[in-house]
Formats: structure tokens, sequence, C-alpha cells
């Protein structure tokens, strides 16, 4: 095993402590050293490895927002949360000292030591790393940081970049353009923050992608999406990728290069968040199919004799 200096593991959730934050750094820290957690007052005693962002006053967030125009059709409390992130990164990277950090949605279960497994694959060439699915050509700009690695720099040129996505005429009018093509083609969400992240990242040689399949491994784009890279990539049953446990690892059938891939981590985004505590038991991932089974099954019963 290749050893490097260690990364740090980062989780940002601010606002409130729900069960399945605890699930995702308990994951995290199973498998890696060091995991930082970025949360402010309402969740302080979540993790021992706190850093609260309460009372701290982010100049480059403050420019942000008074250049931001909403272009979406989320609600504007939980877009500006989700960009929120990106400038807290930043800003801890540039105070931190270090040289770069993973980081990772709080729904998210780790199976994975990321310095030693995905760190050795990019380090020399890239300077950022996320999920980005094959575009499928409409105009769905998709970058997702769910799973994610930033240096420094990198965080720092993409901070920049969204400041002058708002202000730039022929940024704003671009995000404004791919706004309304996507409502009119009924393409739910807009410009956020998978958008900025896409754009940013185009023509860039020095940014990796997580989704797709990396010395034999990739990182899991959603639970209940056949797709990573490419649509329809992993084998599914009952609405959710099968995943086989491999002394306590997961791997899925990719359809594509049939073959198991090994999966660095599982995001169980959306109502599979109660996933999350079967993944971390031994005993019951095993079973988590037949349960989503056995729960659809009494649901269409319910509804079929009421």
């Amino acid at each position: 095993m290749v050893q490097t200096t260690n990364i740090p593991v980062v989780i940002a959730h601010f606002g409130n402590q729900p069960e399945y934050l605890k699930y995702a750094l308990e994951a995290a820290a199973r498998w890696n050293q060091d995991v930082i957690f970025i949360g402010d007052d309402g969740n302080k005693n979540a993790w021992a490895n706190h850093w609260s962002i309460s009372g701290v006053t982010i100049p480059k967030w403050v420019e942000f927002e008074n250049s931001y125009i909403k272009l979406s059709n989320y609600p504007e409390h939980y877009e500006k949360a989700i960009l929120f992130r990106l400038f807290v990164m930043d800003y801890w990277l540039q105070t931190a000292a270090v040289n770069g950090a993973f980081l990772i949605d709080s729904d998210v279960v780790t199976f994975a030591d990321y310095t030693q497994e995905v760190y050795p694959l990019i380090k020399n060439e890239y300077q950022a790393g996320f999920m980005t699915p094959k575009n499928p050509g409409h105009p769905l700009w998709m970058s997702s940081p769910h799973f994610s690695f930033w240096t420094p720099e990198a965080a720092a040129e993409l901070t920049d970049f969204c400041i002058r996505a708002y202000r730039e005429d022929e940024w704003l009018n671009l995000l404004k353009t791919t706004y309304q093509e996507m409502a009119s083609q009924r393409i739910g969400g807009g410009i956020c923050d998978m958008t900025l992240i896409y754009a940013w990242s185009q023509n860039r040689t020095d940014v990796a992608n997580f989704s797709s399949v990396l010395n034999g491994a990739t990182f899991d784009h959603g639970i209940s999406l056949a797709g990573n890279y490419l649509d329809n990539e992993y084998v599914q049953r009952f609405g959710l990728k099968q995943l086989t446990f491999r002394d306590g690892i997961p791997y899925g059938y990719n359809q594509v290069t049939q073959e198991y891939i090994r999966f660095w981590g599982i995001h169980c985004l959306g109502g599979s968040k109660w996933l999350m505590k079967r993944f971390l038991s031994p005993r019951w991932r095993h079973f988590y199919l037949w349960e989503t089974g056995l729960r659809k099954a009494r649901f269409r019963l319910r509804n079929r004799f009421r």
C-alpha cells in the first residue's frame, strides 16, 4: 500500500444534528485518521473534532451574496446552504495549513481510507476531483461535490469563479440561458453548486472524475441510481444498486465493463438515508435489499386495501 501524508476528511453540515450525520462521521472515522466536522453552534456536540463557523465572517461569501441571483426552483435557503459549503471549505483550507482535503456529504457511508486508496491515484496531476456523470447532451450541467477532493488553490479558484459567474455578463447570460433551457425541457433544479463546479472545471486537465472507474474502483453517485458515470451502468434491484459485500467492502456489477467494481463509499441520498445504519452493521448490511423489497411490498399492500 502506498504510504503518503495523511489527507483529512471533511464533513460540513449546518443548523441541525440529524441521526444520519452521526453515521456519516462514524463511517468516515472507521477508515480515515483525521475526520473534521465543520458545523456551527447548532451541532457543536456532534463530533469531537468540530470547527464552528458561528460568528465567523467569510469575506468571499459576503462578496458572493452581493452578486448572487436566484436561478433555480430550489428553496433559496437550501440553495444558499449548499453554495455556502464551497466557500466554507475554501476558507477552512486557507487557514488549516493542509495541502488538500476530501469533502464528503453528510449522507455518505465511507468504505475506504481515502489517503491510501484514492489520493495516490490523483496526487501527481490533479488539483481537484468530484463526481461528474457523462453529459447526456441536454443542459443539465452536473458535477457533484458529495465526494470531492480540493487543494487550497483549487478551492480558491472555484469560489473566485462563483463570484465572477454572477458578475460578468458573459457568464451570467449563459447561466440564465441554461436555466431557461432546463425549464423549457422540464428538467428540475436549475443553477446550483453542481452547475458552477461543472462550468468551472470545463477544459481543465487537473480535475479527476470520481464517478468513473479508477484502478478498479469508484464512488457511488447515488444508491438509488443505476447510473454512475454512464446511464444504467450498475445492476439494480428494488430501485437500489445491488451491492455485494466482501470482507466488509461493497462491490457492484458494472454492466459496461462486465466486472465487479469496488466502491469507496455509498451515497444514501434523499429517502435512502435509513440505509446508512444498515451499511454500518456487519450483519444487516447483507440484507438491505431484502428489507427494501419487504418495505415496498408492505407499502403496496397498504395502498391496495385502503
